[in-house]
């Protein structure tokens, strides 16, 4: 099954969805080596990310750190 992408472009922290599945996932890029992190989220997590941009940039500050 294809993965639909809910939140994010490029390469910014993102939300896709597979086989009823949310992911957040942040990619890092660090010089030589290319790494995502990836954590399950639930329905009302993401609503939550997409109406409130000062909770979504606390979560993607938090998270890169």
């Amino acid at each position: 099954m294809q993965s639909v992408h809910l939140m994010g472009d490029g390469y910014e922290p993102h939300v896709t969805q597979e086989e009823g599945k949310l992911t957040y996932s942040l990619p890092v890029d660090s010089g030589f080596i290319s790494y995502e992190f990836a954590f399950e989220i639930s329905r009302h997590d993401l609503d939550i990310l997409l109406s409130d941009d000062y909770r979504r940039a606390v979560l993607e500050i938090t998270a890169h750190t």
